[in-house]
């Protein structure tokens, strides 16, 4: 399994996978930035973007809490970045947790049991995709 999760969370799995977070935190941004500059023909004050900014900010740290408990049962059987990508795309564990699993029983083992290799991972990988998409 050590072996399995020096692939998973090797550099070039990082670099992928950061480069499809970084795409998805500029989307963000991008959006931000329309929404602020479309508010001032509406009649939306600066002070009232920001307000609502910050309260989206602030209300999205509980479901991001619950999120993180799944996450770390994620990390360890598929990797980091994947766990990462995955739910900066999708962002609800659970799903990605339950794609992964159906993903091993589909190779015919378990998440993370035994005989859990790297054709079941990448066949649970492959299952999140799909899943996404």
């Amino acid at each position: 399994m050590q072996e399995l999760l020096n692939i998973a969370n090797s550099w070039p799995i990082w670099v992928i996978c950061g480069l499809s977070v970084l795409t998805v935190v500029l989307q963000s941004l991008i959006f931000i930035r329309r929404a602020r500059k479309n508010a001032k023909p509406l009649g939306i004050t600066d002070a009232q973007c920001k307000l609502a900014i910050r309260t989206g900010a602030l209300t999205s740290i509980g479901p991001t809490i619950s999120s993180l408990l799944v996450i770390l049962s994620l990390v360890a059987v598929v990797g980091g970045p994947i766990a990462w990508m995955r739910l900066s795309m999708i962002g609800s564990a659970s799903t990605e947790l339950t794609a992964a699993s159906v993903g091993a029983q589909a190779a015919g083992v378990t998440l993370g049991g035994a005989g859990y290799d790297l054709h079941a991972m990448s066949t649970s990988w492959f299952t999140m995709a799909i899943n996404g998409c």
